[in-house]
Parts: structure tokens; C-alpha cells; sequence
């Protein structure tokens, strides 16, 4: 005998409340918020951005570019080097225009002509002087001309020179002569006739310290004074330059008009000569550059000296 079937539930029985079919039931939207809206348009952006890099990618697979061919690269130019090189510009320009009015200014000024006048008046002279001093016929100048040639020579005397130059770049010949003439030898040779210790050992080395040496200890033996007048000094000549023990000298010779005048430095009677005796003294000086002296730049290593002719009046 068949079992009996159990009757079928209704849908409110089943579901709590009457079954509405599908397309009957309600729809509901939701709105988004703004926030989320821009999240959404970035994320379409971005996609489609990774679709055209694809898609550009597969096109340079597929056609790519010939190598004979340049390709230009455009740099952008941010806001901030547009100001920056617009600065610069303006500042080139202003610098520009300012140069321009100085340099009209200038042109136009009457000083400036003046002094572009006295300029090339100066210039003049010291060509002529320089023509005046290569061609001139004078005793005193052809012998300045003749120890440059003899100095600047391809000699031994030369090489000396060329290494003094070395220690001493502002080494200039008719400027040591002249030094020598108004400074260095009347003060050294009223020193030597004086006996004048402190300022000879300053400026003498070697043999030369031993000559003055010498010559002081007899004077002091003798009770000697001698007197210390220069008349005048000539033929100041530098004969040659050597190399001694590597140092460069310089072998100076001059003339000397003195008085030959000698006292005792007891009495102070006149021993030898007198006040109206002159004597002609030649001497001879071998000299080194000297950095290191406080009154004298050269340092005499050889002294040597002797009489030539005797005047009494």
C-alpha cells in the first residue's frame, strides 16, 4: 500500500512571506561617493594607459625603427628653468647695456683722450730711448751693451747668469750697476776705510773676511785711522759671472778717488799722506746673491785692491 504523500508547503510557509517572482521584485541603486568616484576614473586611467604601452610596444615589435634614421628627443622645459633662464637673460642684457654706456661715456670723455695722448707720448719716448740706447756711440752705453752681449752669451759666463736669473727673476743688469754706484760701494768702502766691523761682516764672507780681517787687526796694531772720504766712483764694470761650488758670482771691478790721508789714533797727528792727497784705488769684488741679508742683497767673497795713481794738490 502506498505511502500516503505529504502535502507541498506554501511560500509564505517556506520563506516567512509570499514569493515574488524576479522580475517583479524592486531595484535598488547605490551612489557613489566623490572620493570613490575619483579612485575609480585614476583605476579606468591607468588601464588604459597600460593598454596603449601594449599596444605601442607590439607595433615597435612589429615595425621597428630603421637605424640610419636620427631620432629627436624633446626635453620639457619645467616652469621653474623657464624663470631661472629667464633671470640669466635679463641679467645678460642689463650687464650688456651697461658696458655699452660706460664704454660710450669713455669714448666721448675729454680725460680719456688726454690721457690716451700722454700714453702714446710716453710710448714714443721710450722707443726712441730704446733706438737712442742700440745705436748710441757713447763710451758708457757701448760698454753696458758690450757686458750684456758678454752675459748673455752662449759661455760659461752666460750659464752663470742664466742661473743667477733663476734665483733671482728680477735680476737686471744696468740696475745692479747703478745700485752699485749710488748705494753698495760708497757704503761698503767708507765702512772698509772707517774700520767699520758691524757693517763689513754684513756684507763679506770668505776671503774677502779675511782680508778685512787682516787689514783691521793692523790698523789696530798701528794705532791707525784712516780717512773715510770718497771723491768719486767710476769704471764700474762687471767683468764676468762664474760658478762657484755651484753658486753663480759676479766678478765686479771699479774705480775709487779717496783721500790718502792716515792719522794716529792717539794724537791724531797725520802719519801718511795728507788731506790734499788723493789716490786712484782699483778694486775687485767677486759677489753672491744674498736673501738673507738685512742691509745688503750680495755678499762679497773675494776683495782684492790696489793703487793705481796718487794726487797731491
Amino acid at each position: 500500500m502506498a505511502r500516503p504523500r505529504k502535502p507541498r508547503k506554501t511560500e509564505t510557509e517556506l520563506f516567512g512571506r509570499p514569493y515574488v517572482p524576479k522580475e517583479k521584485q524592486p531595484r535598488f541603486e547605490f551612489k557613489e561617493t566623490p572620493e570613490e568616484k575619483k579612485k575609480k576614473e585614476g583605476e579606468e586611467e591607468e588601464e588604459s594607459t597600460e593598454e596603449q604601452s601594449v599596444l605601442l610596444s607590439e607595433e615597435e615589435a612589429k615595425n621597428p625603427l630603421p637605424r640610419d634614421k636620427a631620432v629627436t628627443l624633446v626635453e620639457t622645459e619645467t616652469v621653474w628653468d623657464k624663470r631661472i633662464n629667464k633671470l640669466k637673460e635679463m641679467f645678460r642684457m642689463k650687464t650688456l647695456l651697461r658696458k655699452t654706456g660706460l664704454h660710450e661715456k669713455a669714448a666721448e670723455s675729454k680725460v680719456v683722450h688726454k690721457l690716451h695722448e700722454k700714453y702714446m707720448t710716453v710710448k714714443d719716448k721710450i722707443e726712441d730711448l730704446r733706438e737712442t740706447y742700440d745705436t748710441s756711440q757713447h763710451p758708457m752705453i757701448e760698454q753696458l751693451r758690450t757686458m750684456q752681449d758678454k752675459l748673455l752669451g752662449e759661455t760659461p759666463t752666460g750659464y752663470a747668469l742664466g742661473e743667477l736669473m733663476k734665483i733671482d727673476p728680477d735680476f737686471n743688469l744696468p740696475e745692479f750697476v747703478q745700485e752699485l754706484e749710488e748705494y753698495l760701494i760708497p757704503m761698503i768702502i767708507k765702512g772698509y776705510l772707517r774700520g767699520d766691523k758691524t757693517l763689513l761682516y754684513n756684507c763679506v764672507e770668505d776671503q774677502a773676511e779675511m782680508k778685512i780681517n787682516q787689514s783691521l787687526r793692523l790698523r789696530e796694531n798701528q794705532k791707525e785711522v784712516w780717512d773715510d772720504r770718497i771723491l768719486d766712483v767710476s769704471h764700474i764694470e762687471v767683468a764676468e759671472a762664474r760658478m762657484i761650488n755651484d753658486v753663480p758670482h759676479l766678478h765686479v771691478t771699479f774705480v775709487v778717488q779717496q783721500v790718502n790721508c792716515i792719522r794716529d789714533a792717539r794724537t791724531g797727528e797725520i802719519v801718511r799722506g795728507n788731506e790734499a792727497a788723493v789716490v786712484n784705488e782699483v778694486y775687485s769684488w767677486l759677489m753672491r746673491r744674498d736673501f738673507e741679508g738685512e742691509d745688503f742683497d750680495w755678499k762679497i767673497a773675494y776683495w782684492e785692491h790696489y793703487t793705481i795713481q796718487e794726487l797731491t794738490f
